[in-house]
């Protein structure tokens, strides 16, 4: 009697599967990451993603709710961007009653090196039977971006401390190359809307971002070809708006 009153408690089923993942497009102009307008790779590229899915399949009310933890295998990247610029002899102009050459410069070389790495992702879901094997999901989720970067730029009339041979202190105005290095850490936390098709042990989902909030927080040092030195920190958030994604789960329970 006993066994015959516990079968007739409905288990939850397990939920536990493979899941790959792949963004529609980049991100594009999701980071600010070029003073020379030059839109990244990394961001251009669709961004694949492979994990595992674990939760609990409510059928008596319909609900499948668990989480989602992704590898980004192909987050990490680096690029190196050289822009050579020649000697000028400047233009010459009729300033207080003489000429003189504006803009001249000697050459120099403007470097942009950096790199992203973007390894995990991690979701929550809740998913609600509403037609046959059709789910509609509510996707809570969290990303982790680190970058980091250096991006030199040609500077004029920098001012400049210089000792004289009589020890004395003047300042000086030169032009010169202004290197600035960036590290950043950034948070991304998401809410999104899906719709998801069951099949035998395959489930289809496409997923469209509601709302995307990134939270930013690092530093950045600037320094000049004199070695002078400088540190700011960094924080703030922004809305940010991400692709859709399209995904496959393979059902092993």
């Amino acid at each position: 009697m006993p066994f015959m009153l516990s079968a007739q408690f409905n288990i939850p089923v397990l939920d536990f599967g493979i899941k790959y993942q792949i963004t529609t497009k980049g991100y594009a102009n999701y980071y600010n990451l070029s003073q020379y307008n030059i839109q990244d790779a990394y961001f251009e590229n669709n961004i694949p993603s492979f994990g595992l899915r674990i939760g609990a399949n409510l059928k008596p009310i319909k609900l499948k709710v668990g989480f989602e933890c992704l590898w980004n295998y192909k987050s990490s990247h680096s690029f190196d961007v050289d822009e050579y610029f020649p000697a000028y002899d400047g233009e010459l102009q009729f300033v207080n009653n003489e000429f003189i050459a504006v803009g001249a410069h000697p050459d120099y070389t403007l470097s942009y090196v950096g790199s992203v790495e973007q390894p995990w992702e991690l979701n929550g879901y809740v998913s609600y039977n509403f037609f046959n094997q059709l789910y509609v999901n509510i996707i809570p989720s969290i990303t982790r971006t680190k970058i980091e970067r250096t991006i030199d730029s040609w500077e004029t009339d920098v001012p400049v401390i210089n000792i004289t041979s009589e020890g004395d202190f003047i300042v000086e105005s030169q032009d010169m190359v202004m290197q600035r290095t960036t590290n950043t850490k950034h948070t991304t936390f998401g809410f999104n809307i899906g719709l998801e098709y069951e099949w035998w042990q395959f489930v289809f989902n496409i997923t469209a971002p509601l709302i995307s909030l990134d939270t930013v927080n690092g530093e950045q040092s600037t320094y000049t070809t004199l070695g002078d030195a400088a540190w700011t920190d960094l924080s703030g958030s922004e809305s940010i708006k991400k692709p859709v994604t399209l995904s496959v789960v393979f059902l092993i329970l």
